[in-house]
């Protein structure tokens, strides 16, 4: 898509992202990512001696395994959950308004900003098939 730098807003910008085949992308990329990291986990904790959840999400997941953790693995894991909710269940949010404005922005966006959500996307994404190498590695 080309962007030409005009300011756009709120719901007006979710929008582009939704019309942007690369954002969409790498959304249904950190998706994919998600899910390994989740089985690595289940194989992980099961490893272990520990029953997962049924259906656990990636949060629970991360809570159960917390007492096989050190603190370097068990700080990553939270923050990527959290950038992960943020990315996928409150992005719509954000741009309501009705979800904070902190790690992405929601005022003075233009168009070609875009793009700076295309990379966060794909750092996401990296940064859940890191850790579900890292997690592959020991389950």
């Amino acid at each position: 898509m080309t962007y030409s730098g005009k300011p756009v807003s709120g719901v007006q910008f979710f929008e582009l992202l939704n019309e942007d085949n690369k954002f969409c992308q790498e959304i249904g990329c950190c998706s994919l990512a998600c899910s390994r990291l989740e089985v690595a986990l289940i194989r992980f904790l099961t490893k272990n001696g520990i029953q997962p959840k049924k259906k656990a999400p990636l949060g629970m997941l991360i809570n159960q395994a917390k007492k096989l953790l050190n603190k370097q693995e068990e700080d990553s894991l939270e923050l990527i959950n959290d950038q992960r909710n943020y990315m996928i269940h409150r992005l719509y949010s954000l741009f309501t308004g009705l979800t904070e404005e902190t790690r992405l922005p929601r005022s003075n966006l233009i168009d070609s900003d875009v793009w700076t959500y295309i990379n966060y996307a794909f750092q996401l994404k990296e940064g859940l098939l890191r850790l579900g190498d890292v997690f592959m590695k020991k389950s």
